[in-house]
């Protein structure tokens, strides 16, 4: 059985199946199933092979030398669970938007103007803006982050490198200023607290960093139980009219000193 490796695609014996056009040849690679065929003017379509009948997997290419390279429109239809990609590539690489649809509606759009840099927008069940994120090509938090409230306005703007927060982050309540701060790269590991429900947060001393996190809460800033950045010097919080009322003075992760502002 000849094998070949997707994307780009490498066939071993791709000469002689180049030649024949409107015909359909399967291969297997590592235990995927796919079928190609060759539409003539050295363009073909690549389906993925599934058990399932309410899966699809398409895609679109050139043939280059002994290799199939992915140019053109891409689709992924999962009825089962109502997802729906459309996406496309050009040489080998993700161009323009992809659209991503959960129950027939638009659940993301990822833009790929800039390979290393991609621009993710996610909306919410009515079509307003959730949250506008960057990550690198390997899934990484990196660039300008902001999220939305359900009225759309802003609730956090921030910034991410290497799936780091870094520099000042603002947190809005209402469309109005509610706290501000710095974040900076560090290491703090989570250890349990005798329970089931709760960790602790300490930084590389074993010292105590804030307070006692419930799992669901870390949830969502942690990668093998360590949180990548620690807030640091001071954080503002103001009231619904926009007054300070308050200073934490912070180092190295560590609440030193609280000032409330009369």
């Amino acid at each position: 059985m000849r094998i070949i490796i997707i994307y780009v695609l490498f066939f071993n014996s791709f000469s002689q199946f180049a030649q024949e056009d409107s015909l359909w040849k399967f291969y297997t690679v590592h235990g995927v199933n796919y079928k190609v065929e060759n539409l003539g003017n050295n363009r073909c379509i690549i389906e993925r092979i599934t058990n399932d009948t309410l899966l699809s997997i398409s895609y679109y290419g050139y043939f280059k030398n002994d290799s199939i390279v992915f140019d053109g429109k891409f689709l992924l239809n999962n009825k089962k669970n109502n997802v729906r990609t459309e996406g496309f590539y050009k040489d080998g690489e993700k161009t323009q938007n992809w659209l991503n649809y959960k129950n027939d509606k638009l659940y993301s759009i990822h833009n790929y103007q800039d390979s290393n840099n991609i621009m993710l927008t996610f909306f919410r069940e009515n079509g307003e803006i959730q949250i506008i994120s960057h990550i690198l090509k390997d899934g990484t938090p990196h660039g300008p982050f902001i999220e939305f409230d359900t009225l759309s306005q802003v609730q956090v703007i921030g910034n991410f490198e290497n799936n780091c927060k870094v520099g000042e982050w603002s947190y809005f309540k209402n469309g109005k200023l509610h706290y501000k701060g710095e974040y900076y790269p560090d290491y703090l590991e989570l250890k349990s607290n005798g329970s089931n429900n709760t960790m602790l947060l300490v930084n590389k001393e074993g010292i105590l960093a804030e307070k006692i996190y419930s799992k669901q809460v870390m949830a969502s800033y942690v990668v093998n139980q360590q949180i990548l950045y620690i807030k640091d010097g001071k954080w503002y919080f103001f009231n619904n009219e926009g007054k300070l009322i308050k200073i934490e003075y912070y180092k190295n992760g560590i609440l030193i000193k609280t000032k409330t502002i009369i």
